[in-house]
Formats: C-alpha cells, sequence, structure tokens
C-alpha cells in the first residue's frame, strides 16, 4: 500500500479537499471503510485525527501527491492535486483498482463540509469504540458521549440525525 497513491487518487477524484481537517476525515473513513492505510486515528478536538497523516502531509507535498495552499480567505488551506498525482495512481493501479468500490463509496457517500465530517466521523468513532470497547453502541449512549465530547459545537439532534445516515449507510452495525 502506498499512502502517497491512495492520498493522490482521493484528491485527484474529490477535485479539492477543503482543509486540513477535511482530508483528516476522509482518510479515517477510507481507514474505516477497510482501505489499508498505515494510520492510526484517536479522538481529538475536531474528531478523528491521526498524528501520522498530519506528519506526513507536507512529505505528501513534497513528493507531489498534493499541493496544499492557503484558501483565498486567508484563513485555512485547500488541497489539490500535486504535480505528480497522474504517475503515482498510475503507478499504483493495481492498489486502486483492488480497493475502488470501496473508496467510491466514501467519495460518494460522505458530505463535503467541513463541520459535518467532523460531526459524522466524531459519531463514527465513538459508536465503533463503544462496539469494540463495551460490547455495544447504542443510540442513546453514542449521542450522550458525543456531546459530552462536543459539548454546544452539536445539539443532540443533529447527532442523532448524523447516527441515522451512518446506520443508512451501513458505516455503523
Amino acid at each position: 500500500m502506498s499512502l502517497q497513491t491512495l492520498v493522490a487518487y482521493l484528491v485527484d477524484q474529490k477535485g479539492q479537499i477543503p482543509g486540513k481537517k477535511a482530508f483528516q476525515k476522509y482518510m479515517y473513513f477510507l481507514d474505516a471503510k477497510g482501505v489499508p492505510t498505515p494510520l492510526s486515528f484517536r479522538i481529538h478536538h475536531f474528531g478523528p485525527y491521526s498524528s501520522e497523516l498530519d506528519y506526513a502531509t507536507d512529505n505528501l507535498e513534497i513528493e507531489g501527491a498534493i499541493t496544499v495552499s492557503q484558501n483565498s480567505g486567508g484563513n485555512g488551506f485547500v488541497i489539490h492535486s500535486g504535480k505528480k498525482s497522474s504517475s503515482l495512481i498510475e503507478s499504483g493501479k493495481d492498489f486502486i483498482e483492488e480497493h475502488q468500490s470501496k473508496i467510491e463509496f466514501v467519495l460518494e457517500s460522505l458530505p463535503n463540509e467541513s463541520r459535518t465530517l467532523e460531526l459524522w466521523s466524531t459519531t463514527h468513532f465513538v459508536a465503533n469504540s463503544m462496539n469494540k470497547f463495551y460490547d455495544g453502541a447504542e443510540k442513546a449512549s453514542v449521542i450522550k458521549e458525543v456531546k459530552k465530547i462536543k459539548q454546544e459545537k452539536f445539539t443532540e439532534n443533529e447527532i442523532s440525525e448524523a447516527y441515522d445516515k451512518l446506520i443508512e449507510l451501513n458505516l455503523l452495525p
């Protein structure tokens, strides 16, 4: 597995990713969906976060997989395809083909807006953790835990709707 190939393909297919936070969330869901990555995620201020991906982002840019630039407002970043994206995708075409359906599912199913990605990924992370460590994730318990983590950022109704959408998309059991 080449992280460069996966990242180059992700950004190429999206056209652009609106920031590093959204980039983290797309990679989180690819990993959660079973696309092999060398990344591990833990809960952080804006939801699941991989320090490995954060550290690798500069290298991915140097290697030509992506281009990271400030957005037009000057606050935040936009991630575009890098100058070597096409060759990285071509060299990793077997990997892409093997995981094509999972990658396409993530690209087609996830929202584009960073705030919603944060909510969905946090809800998913909490539910998965509860399933793994506490023998099950009841909706009310997931909502309560996400609310505890996010405090006033999201309403209980927003968290409930995110949970239901994740169930609908078969991203949660």
